[in-house]
């Protein structure tokens, strides 16, 4: 079975055993792929504080939107699984503050 994502043009067989190698290096492809996401929010981020017009005013927040949109696609996708500790005695916030 071959699966395609929506924001990425490659193939993903998730029956497929993939070499250490492949591993890395799709792992750095996607980095970069997250830092180009951060620094076009940045970039649209600096223009909001600039003069503009309403429709590009529009324009750059929407396309803010859609960075973040495949941002956060793009980080769930390299880091599916978020570990959380277990924490003896406590609630996690009962032992950040102390």
């Amino acid at each position: 079975m071959r699966l395609t994502t929506a924001h990425h043009d490659h193939l993903v067989d998730p029956n497929a055993i993939m070499h250490p190698g492949t591993v890395t290096k799709m792992l750095d492809e996607n980095l970069a792929r997250i830092r180009v996401h951060r620094n076009n929010i940045r970039r649209y981020r600096s223009l909001l504080e600039t003069r503009l017009s309403e429709p590009e005013r529009q324009f750059i927040e929407r396309r803010i939107s859609e960075e973040r949109s495949a941002l956060e696609a793009l980080t769930s996708e390299t880091f599916p699984i978020a570990l959380t500790l277990p924490f003896k005695g406590g609630s996690q916030h009962e032992l950040r503050d102390r």
